[in-house]
């Protein structure tokens, strides 16, 4: 006999349904990317469609914890909860877009990651 899954709370509903809608815009995104020939026109932009995708996957473990997904972000300081896998995937989509950049221009690397580490409740630019 399985286990009787707990009712989820209207709140765990209310997000469940946010989460349809965006998998609805992802699935039409990476329609329309492939639909535009986007791949062999600029293959980078189509990593985007990971970033989406995997962003998704977070919100919908957070919403089946329990974690208001809606409010996970650094003007809240709510985090998603997230593998050190899921990390490394999204590290290497943003290499993909940015890495030769990065690595390009001596002081671009030092920016980005005074932005990405910096106080959560920081709102100065990036000197």
């Amino acid at each position: 006999m399985s286990a009787k899954r707990p009712k989820a709370d209207p709140e765990t509903k209310r997000r469940a349904a946010i989460i349809q809608d965006m998998k609805m815009l992802r699935s039409a995104t990476y329609n329309m990317f492939f639909k535009e020939n986007m791949a062999s026109k600029c293959q980078a932009f189509m990593e985007i469609n990971g970033l989406i995708s995997k962003y998704v996957e977070l919100c919908e473990a957070a919403n089946e914890a329990g974690i208001d997904f809606t409010v996970a972000h650094k003007h809240n300081a709510q985090a998603l909860p997230v593998a050190a896998h899921d990390i490394a995937y999204l590290a290497e989509k943003i290499e993909c877009l940015f890495g030769p950049t990065l690595r390009a221009h001596p002081e671009a690397w030092p920016a980005f990651l005074r932005v990405l580490l910096r106080d959560d409740h920081d709102e100065s630019p990036a000197p």
